[in-house]
């Protein structure tokens, strides 16, 4: 679900990511707590089933947001889009 009471967002399209191993999820880690200083919320867009599994695994399903329909991408006005 989106937090529309914030106006930045950060989004990453992870539709490319066949694989993720430690070093990507430290480094999304990383990326998540540098938006949140930034007052921004950041959030996974296009998540294969394959690595929506690391995250469950790993407990970072918690710790994530993740865009489920690619309608409220185009609704937010993202201050950064990574694809």
């Amino acid at each position: 679900m989106i937090d529309k009471t914030r106006n930045l967002y950060w989004i990453i399209d992870m539709g490319l990511v066949n694989q993720i191993n430690n070093l990507g999820l430290t480094t999304l880690v990383i990326i998540r707590k540098i938006s949140e200083k930034r007052g921004c919320l950041l959030y996974l867009f296009n998540i294969q089933d394959d690595i929506q599994l690391v995250f469950q695994l790993t407990g970072l399903d918690q710790e994530f947001h993740f865009l489920e329909d690619e309608s409220f991408l185009y609704s937010l006005k993202p201050k950064l889009l990574l694809c």
